[in-house]
């Protein structure tokens, strides 16, 4: 069993110490520390979000501490709320506690005791409860105050749901806001993607289970007064998250112009957008039908984008003008020089474009889908004759076998050949041409580093949302689901971000248990892990029927 880690740091020492072994590592610590003593014994209280338990810290309270001096360190630290006025609540007991000029003046001692569980919940409108358990009792106390921080989970920043890189800030269409929809609808965008709206309400991701905080840099500040003796601001947060939130800064409350922020020189960006504005709707609507037969939505999508960011940007023609040498002219010249253009991606091009077409016709565009289909396919064999003779890449089988990466047949063949495109296309952008096996191995190793620790986020993934169902055979199955897709020849688990593999496994697990997927409805537990994971029904989909394809095949057993 791989064990769910959640790192963190140890404030008094500052070395990485995980969740479950930060009490052990505190109780040597504390005793070491120096700090005073007290004839009353003081509380180590652990405290998770309730929902996201992957957001957590330790805290030292003095036995007379009262309830709201935990309330202004969890306000500081967590919630990003400035308004003193906001709600807040604990609850103990089954006994809630509101006001603050008596419930929460009350000393901790009169109220919890060790081994105590409680609660406490912040705004009513966007409500955040967390999970506090008064883990472990010690004779050493606070140095200065009633409370500090004495450990807290590593601000790991999640993928961007666009490109995969670490996201920045959280997005919510202005479209969604205004209908209504939870304001928690938002996903994770880096700050390239964010030209992925027009419009938006733009938060950074703050280390917090409150996804609505939005932290500013005098928040950071007050956070820091519950922090020990001897971290200053520049502990806290480091360059480039410091010039984030001084960007957030300047954001005003209400959504913004994302074209008033961030300029459209980028010539990829414009010829995207001038793509989307025509035919947004349509590959939209096709990408839905891709996923109700099964198809890969992913590689659909990059496939439909590159076509029609090339014949919008490039050639300024519009759906309704294209023509049979037109497409042809694309597919022969434009595609082939294309540096991502692997075997698969090569052998979809053409039926994805045709469907694509075909959609088109049949959803009102006037296209002449049949004359336009017959110039892709009668061009299709001289397009993948001109990928496969690419002067810029090597041979794949000689770099797997001879070249030492992998033994042929070993299951990671593929991985490796995707490892080498991408190593291709690393050293092509930067102009270098000169090619060979001792200046790719450096980079496909690290990459192979980065894979197996691709896997384990996949599997801490699945099992955190297995831990939060209390449901300990669905995780087992989700850690057999990985095991037998790691030995699969086409390595579908680096066919998608760690999240999205990760909720397709688990809606895998979940409807051989019978609660998913199961009436042709979009079940409970269906949005339950679109909302955990932070993705898009369509693509758990899609990723989805990947998983279930190559489990009916079974792993290389060649």
């Amino acid at each position: 069993m791989i064990p769910r880690k959640r790192p963190g740091t140890c404030l008094l020492c500052r070395t990485a110490v995980g969740k479950k072994g930060a009490r052990r590592h505190l109780d040597d610590c504390l005793s070491s520390s120096g700090w005073p003593e007290g004839l009353s014994p003081s509380y180590i209280i652990r405290i998770d979000g309730r929902r996201d338990p992957s957001s957590w810290m330790f805290v030292l309270a003095k036995h007379d501490a009262q309830f709201s001096d935990l309330d202004h360190l969890l306000r500081d630290v967590w919630m990003g709320g400035d308004d003193e006025d906001e709600y807040s609540s604990f609850i103990i007991g089954g006994v809630t506690y509101v006001d603050v000029e008596t419930d929460k003046k009350i000393p901790l001692v009169n109220r919890i005791e060790e081994g105590q569980l409680f609660y406490y919940a912040y705004d009513i409108g966007a409500p955040t409860e967390v999970r506090l358990k008064v883990v472990a009792t010690t004779s050493v106390m606070p140095p200065e105050g009633p409370c500090c921080l004495i450990a807290r989970n590593l601000h790991v920043l999640p993928e961007c749901c666009i490109c995969g890189d670490d996201a920045e800030f959280r997005a919510v269409d202005p479209d969604d806001f205004i209908s209504g929809e939870d304001d928690d609808a938002g996903q994770h965008y880096c700050r390239d993607c964010l030209r992925h709206f027009d419009s938006a309400l733009i938060r950074p991701i703050a280390n917090s289970p409150r996804t609505e905080a939005c932290f500013r840099l005098d928040d950071m500040e007050a956070a820091l007064n519950w922090y020990p003796p001897g971290w200053e601001m520049s502990d806290l947060i480091s360059d480039n998250m410091r010039e984030v939130m001084e960007f957030a800064q300047e954001l005003p409350d209400d959504h913004v112009s994302l074209s008033e922020l961030f300029s459209t020189d980028d010539d990829v960006v414009a010829m995207e957008q001038a793509a989307r504005a025509d035919v947004g709707d349509e590959i939209d609507g096709f990408l839905a039908e891709e996923a109700a037969h099964g198809e890969d939505v992913n590689l659909s999508e990059e496939i439909v984008s590159a076509f029609c960011i090339i014949l919008y940007g490039i050639y300024e023609t519009g759906i309704e003008d294209w023509d049979a040498a037109l497409l042809r002219r694309i597919l022969v010249e434009d595609m082939v020089g294309n540096p991502h253009a692997t075997d698969e991606w090569a052998e979809h091009f053409v039926p994805v474009c045709c469907r694509f077409l075909a959609y088109a016709e049949t959803v009102g565009r006037d296209v002449n889908a049949a004359a336009l289909i017959t110039a892709l396919r009668e061009a299709e064999p001289e397009f993948l004759m001109e990928v496969e003779d690419s002067p810029y890449l090597p041979d794949v089988d000689d770099l797997i076998g001879d070249g030492g990466l992998a033994e042929p047949g070993s299951g990671v063949d593929n991985a490796v050949s995707d490892l080498i495109f991408s190593a291709m296309s690393e050293i092509i952008s930067r102009g270098d041409r000169d090619v060979d096996s001792d200046k790719l191995r450096s980079f496909i190793e690290d990459s192979l580093k980065e894979m197996r620790a691709h896997n384990i986020m996949i599997v801490e993934g699945c099992e955190e949302f297995c831990v939060r169902m209390d449901n300990e055979s669905m995780a087992e199955r989700c850690r057999e689901i990985v095991s037998d897709l790691f030995f699969h020849p086409d390595v579908p688990l680096t066919q998608g971000s760690a999240p999205l593999c990760s909720g397709a496994i688990v809606y895998v697990a979940c409807q051989e248990e019978g609660c998913a997927g199961q009436s042709g409805e979009w079940s409970a537990m269906e949005r339950e892990i679109c909302e955990y994971f932070n993705i898009r029904l369509l693509s758990l989909l899609s990723q989805a029927s990947v998983v279930k394809k190559c489990l009916a095949e079974g792993p290389d057993t060649d």
